[in-house]
């Protein structure tokens, strides 16, 4: 199916809802013609204090923005998902997730406008580019216009708003006030809101709690909440203004937990899901230094001693003693390897401190086990991840210091 939209001189190719990817195609005045694919992952409603967005340039229309709407698109070779988030004073945070280079999770947000954060993203890359907002995130797609306007919620909460209206004027109420709203959820769970005894200092509260009884999504809205603390801070009882600016620290196993990294205890660690606070910047993330570096060494060591114990006869015979022996040199006297009562396993070895790690690390010579070039790119490894653990523990250090470090 095809649609198109004269305002913006594009033409959509779609089967929407049936499939939920729709191509665009942009056509230039230059006759030139650009295509751009957006795949829906929630289509988002209209609210009743809707947003509107514009092109800067003259006599073209305006756009209402969704709220929960999330859709995956492409931009500059990166594939990424756009999400609009009403907060409960009505402004709209715009969010775009995406993967860089290396596989990372980044995430960046903007509560002014669409073109706004898009601007952002193309600085992030260094490229001098201009994306239009409505256009990233398809907010002039008719389909998914025509599909918000036909969602049920949205037309009998205006009817519903209509015909009480009607009903009510029809027998002469003329001051009518809400007092108590009960609502139905799921099977026989029932929901009371009084608004009884509301007055017009707490209207607006209890305006957003009748919403957040049908809301599936409380987390997010109160990610909001924090999202607004950060970027426009609060005035206090004296007229103070105070900015706010978040911070995290933790051991290794929680900061992984909350920064959405796979289990702590992991053979491989990566980011797996988005953070659980993307509020908080990520120089304001303060790992504990230690955690982290027994965590690692614990895998560099494990690495390296399993390798050793490929043949357990010759580990047994000649290897155990050795590495215990080097170990006596660089001062960790009391090291040993000694059989393991785990099942799988057949030698465990003695857990080294903080500081008897950190003198592994500095002077064990890995070449003396593992010999070619094999030994001493491990033993390059572990030289480097020292460097990394010292450079982390630094008081201070500034940007250029950063991209120095390789």
């Amino acid at each position: 199916m095809n649609s198109s939209d004269q305002n913006s001189n594009c033409t959509f190719a779609h089967d929407y809802p049936n499939s939920n990817i729709i191509t665009t195609t942009y056509h230039e005045n230059n006759r030139k013609t650009h295509l751009r694919k957006h795949i829906i992952h929630s289509l988002g409603i209209y609210p009743s204090n809707v947003k509107k967005i514009k092109r800067t340039s003259k006599n073209c229309p305006e756009y209402e923005i969704p709220d929960n709407y999330k859709v995956e698109t492409t931009l500059e070779g990166y594939d990424i998902i756009c999400e609009t988030n009403y907060s409960s004073n009505g402004t709209v945070k715009f969010i775009l997730n995406w993967k860089d280079s290396q596989g990372i999770n980044r995430y960046i947000s903007n509560n002014n406008f669409a073109s706004g954060i898009a601007k952002d993203f193309l600085k992030l890359l260094n490229k001098k580019t201009r994306v239009s907002g409505i256009m990233l995130f398809g907010f002039n797609i008719p389909c998914l216009i025509e599909a918000r306007k036909n969602n049920p919620i949205y037309i009998n909460s205006k009817d519903m708003e209509k015909e009480s209206q009607i009903i009510l004027k029809k027998q002469n109420f003329d001051n009518t006030k809400i007092r108590y709203i009960e609502l139905k959820v799921g099977g026989d769970e029932v929901i009371g809101i009084d608004l009884s005894k509301v007055n017009s200092d707490f209207a607006r509260v209890h305006q957003d709690a009748i919403v957040r009884a049908c809301d599936e999504a409380l987390i997010p809205r109160d990610g909001n909440e924090l999202d607004s603390l950060k970027s426009i801070g609060f005035t206090d009882h004296d007229n103070i203004m105070w900015n706010i600016e978040f911070y995290f620290s933790g051991d290794w196993k929680f900061m992984a937990l909350i920064k959405g990294l796979k289990a702590a205890n992991s053979k491989y660690f990566y980011v797996e899901d988005p953070s659980l606070f993307p509020v908080i910047e990520l120089n304001n993330w303060i790992s504990d230094e230690l955690h982290i570096m027994l965590r690692i060494t614990d895998i560099l060591m494990d690495c390296l001693f399993k390798d050793l114990m490929m043949d357990l006869n010759d580990f047994k015979k000649i290897t155990k003693g050795l590495i215990e022996k080097e170990m006596q040199r660089i001062g960790l006297i009391y090291f040993q390897f000694f059989e393991s009562k785990s099942k799988g396993k057949f030698w465990d070895w003695t857990t080294l401190t903080g500081s008897e790690r950190l003198i592994m690390l500095q002077y064990f010579d890995v070449t003396k086990f593992i010999a070619s070039d094999r030994g001493k790119k491990i033993s390059f490894l572990w030289k480097e991840f020292l460097n990394l653990y010292q450079f982390l523990r630094k008081d201070l250090f500034t940007d250029p210091d950063i991209d120095s470090f390789d």
